[in-house]
């Protein structure tokens, strides 16, 4: 178990740092991960495999247009409530967020959220509330420039899942979190989806 976690932790990482333009910043907990400017933030891309991808989703209430995994399941009203309780302790429980779409991949049992944050949590909150609330193996937080975003991306790596948080602030519009929980064994295989899917969000 060991080995494949740090096996998982790996890849997560360097997805983490794919593409980037420069160093990332330390881990949550240590002085430089809380205090680092944004003004010193690498540029960051992401590989966008078309043929992974659905069409087009425009979420107006946000300002933002995402295309999700080709062929993964539309949750209905109903089942997103079960499959929210469910991911609660992974969202954090203390968490405000408006749902605009949750998406699931029956293969891989992957859950894509697009939300729409709610208050003044961060990355940095979530982050603290993982270190105390879970079995965390792996950890980390780092801060890009995507296009016309400021991009945070939060890793977290538990024994039997994989979790990453994904928030977009935008000058014009209001901010989105796109949230990914990906069972471990099935992470790597994930990579490129995850990839495909931020690398296509763009403002409307």
């Amino acid at each position: 178990m060991k080995t494949l976690a740090l096996t998982v932790a790996c890849a997560v990482f360097a997805l983490a740092l794919s593409s980037c333009g420069a160093a990332s910043e330390a881990a949550p907990g240590s002085e430089d991960a809380a205090s680092a400017p944004d003004t010193q933030r690498p540029v960051v891309t992401f590989s966008v495999d078309d043929e992974l991808l659905g069409a087009p989703v425009e979420f107006e209430e946000s300002g933002v247009q995402i295309r999700p995994p080709y062929g993964w399941f539309v949750i209905t009203d109903h089942q997103s409530e079960q499959i929210r309780q469910g991911l609660a302790p992974l969202l954090n429980p203390e968490y405000a967020y408006e749902t605009r779409q949750l998406y699931f991949d029956g293969e891989s049992n992957t859950i894509l959220l697009v939300a729409a944050p709610q208050g003044e949590h961060t990355q940095e909150d979530h982050a603290e509330y993982y270190q105390d609330a879970l079995e965390v193996q792996e950890l980390r937080l780092d801060r890009f420039a995507f296009g016309e975003y400021e991009l945070d991306q939060l890793v977290l790596v538990e024994p039997s899942v994989v979790v990453l948080r994904y928030l977009l602030r935008h000058a014009e519009h209001n901010e989105v979190e796109v949230f990914f929980a990906v069972p471990s064994a099935e992470f790597a295989d994930m990579i490129p989806v995850i990839e495909s899917v931020v690398g296509s969000v763009l403002p409307l």
